[in-house]
């Protein structure tokens, strides 16, 4: 079942964001992976697996039967918008790093 999340929680960004609109639907989750989606742009992006203990209260059953209401099938798998401040977080570490 698509996770309900707080709008402030789903807007930051932190997962990424639909690249169309910058904003998300929340999250749905297929088996153990967390797929963020946009059900206007019909977009999804894998954020990983096993991050969110929500998998293992679903039954395949009942992922399945979200997956197919949404049509998660026809969803294109995209890269996510991140906002600015997230895109470069720890880049400077590993430059720093690099020169060491």
């Amino acid at each position: 079942m698509a996770e309900k999340l707080d709008v402030d929680e789903t807007m930051d960004g932190y997962f990424g964001l639909c690249p169309t609109c910058h904003k998300t639907d929340g999250c749905l989750n297929v088996s153990r992976e967390h797929w963020y989606i946009c059900k206007e742009h019909k977009v999804k992006w894998c954020v990983g697996a096993n991050l969110f203990s929500s998998w293992m209260y679903e039954t395949r059953e009942e992922q399945w039967l979200e997956q197919r209401k949404l049509g998660f099938h026809l969803f294109v798998e995209v890269e996510p918008f991140y906002p600015c401040e997230q895109q470069d977080i720890g880049t400077d570490e590993f430059e720093d790093a690099a020169e060491l």
